[in-house]
């Protein structure tokens, strides 16, 4: 079995191609300031401060306190794979219970 590209898998985990580039280059850093992520990343330092932000709403990633500068940390990857396994075992609880009713509303047509 072919293993998945990152990118592909970060994508089906709900990230944008920017969130992709700045989480997976902020992962490899360690932690960074937005220059030190723009530098690495190839993206412009606005563009990677947005992104931040909303990585942080999405709570993976942190801005560490007490730094004279902004310095950022990715959080634990796993919350980000458990979190999308809560997802996807809620969808398929719902289709489990949406199924006798489908099959209920097909009897009618047989």
């Amino acid at each position: 079995m072919k293993s998945m590209d990152i990118r592909y898998s970060l994508e089906k985990f709900g990230l944008t191609t920017h969130e992709r580039r700045v989480y997976t280059t902020l992962l490899s850093l360690g932690e960074g300031t937005a220059y030190a992520i723009d530098k690495k990343s190839g993206m412009k330092r606005p563009t990677v401060y947005g992104v931040l932000e909303v990585l942080r709403e999405k709570e993976l990633v942190m801005l560490l306190p007490n730094a004279k500068k902004q310095v950022y940390a990715p959080k634990d990857p796993q919350k980000l794979v458990d979190e999308t396994v809560r997802l996807a075992q809620q969808q398929i609880d719902e289709a489990h219970e949406l199924l006798p009713k489908l099959l209920a509303l097909n009897r009618g047509n047989q």
